[in-house]
């Protein structure tokens, strides 16, 4: 269900294990086809230059002896076809030579795990508030008719002048209260669709009423490790992540704001 590759049989010395598994110390993203984790024993551990790439959804591995922590992807359509090539061979002929591995300069494409959309996937919204500056890094990797529906909502002005509203283990902000109306609801529920981002600390999902649903402008902002949304209702889609610390500490501003006062101001949002 992968092919794996490394030093094993090569009588060449890994430089060292690996210090931590990092699985669930960043976004979380799931052992899904197309990408690349580091393999280890079965046992909680961290491994070293032995790594594999999932040729199916092996979300099993996500939780297995610790996790198998991934930290690559499959960049492209040419890529998965040779994936699936040595796949074959390995079975025919045991093994497949890797001839040479080099780091390049990235170009912006991204796995072919969802449709693409003609947005950038390193677009930002960049929040204005009464609490400071908010940085938000949008994933159409993972959620693209999501975050076109949320930048057309940004440059439509809809969020100018509203409000986070809500303070407890998210902070939460859009149209509510101010009398507009959204501009529609999402036509799906993007939480399974593409790369699955996790609703961990810093991410960013649509709201929605406690049925599954699609929702609409109204999202929130997770303020701690809240996986159980990943599944609750259908799924809370994530469709972003706060951008660096500055921003984080600015969230973490409103959300003893809101606790106090009951809202924070939203000044303007833009994208760029």
């Amino acid at each position: 269900f992968v092919i794996q590759c490394g030093l094993h049989g090569s009588g060449v010395s890994p430089p060292g294990d690996l210090p931590v598994n990092e699985t669930r110390q960043g976004t979380f993203i799931s052992n899904t086809v197309g990408t690349c984790a580091i393999a280890h024993f079965d046992v909680p551990d961290c491994g070293n230059t032995e790594f594999f790439i999932n040729l199916q959804n092996n979300t099993h591995l996500d939780e297995a002896y610790g996790g198998y922590c991934v930290f690559a992807e499959v960049a492209d359509g040419a890529s998965s076809s040779t994936v699936s090539r040595i796949a074959q061979e390995v079975k025919a002929s045991s093994k497949v030579v890797i001839n040479r591995v080099v780091v390049v300069q990235d170009q912006g494409s991204s796995a072919g795990h969802a449709p693409q959309m003609s947005m950038a996937g390193g677009e930002m919204l960049q929040m204005t508030t009464a609490c400071g500056d908010i940085k938000l890094k949008l994933r159409p990797d993972s959620a693209p008719r999501t975050c076109e529906y949320i930048v057309k909502a940004v440059t439509s002005g809809l969020y100018d002048g509203k409000s986070f509203y809500r303070s407890d283990f998210v902070i939460q902000c859009g149209l509510h209260g101010s009398g507009v109306s959204p501009p529609g609801n999402l036509s799906v529920n993007e939480t399974r669709s593409g790369k699955f981002i996790s609703n961990t600390a810093g991410t960013c999902a649509i709201a929605h009423w406690d049925v599954p649903d699609c929702g609409n402008t109204e999202f929130f902002i997770n303020l701690k490790d809240n996986t159980h949304l990943d599944e609750a209702f259908g799924g809370f889609c994530v469709f972003a992540q706060v951008a660096d610390a500055a921003s984080m500490e600015t969230v973490g501003r409103i959300a003893e704001e809101v606790k106090a006062k009951k809202q924070v101001a939203i000044r303007r949002v833009v994208v760029g």
